[in-house]
């Protein structure tokens, strides 16, 4: 066995080809600094109604070009859209 799981400590885990991606590297090096030396994390960020960021998608809009026999579901525009505040 190559890398057996009892032994893994400190940054040997980065090291590990097999069951860490190129990929996700980046992700583990910056949790590492966070947790570690205390580094903040980035600030999260995600879209909301509010900031104008989460919007409905409308095909006219984006110059979607359609595709042959693929439908694309028709919501109604006079929906009501229940906003939860938490």
């Amino acid at each position: 066995m190559d890398h057996p799981v009892a032994h893994l400590t400190g940054d040997n885990c980065l090291r590990i080809r097999t069951c860490i991606s190129h990929f996700l590297k980046p992700f583990w090096v910056a949790m590492d600094k966070w947790i570690t030396d205390g580094t903040p994390p980035p600030r999260s960020v995600y879209p909301t109604i509010d900031a104008g960021t989460l919007v409905p998608w409308v095909a006219e809009r984006t110059g979607w070009t359609a595709l042959p026999g693929v439908k694309i579901p028709d919501y109604d525009p006079t929906a009501r859209t229940c906003r939860l505040r938490f």
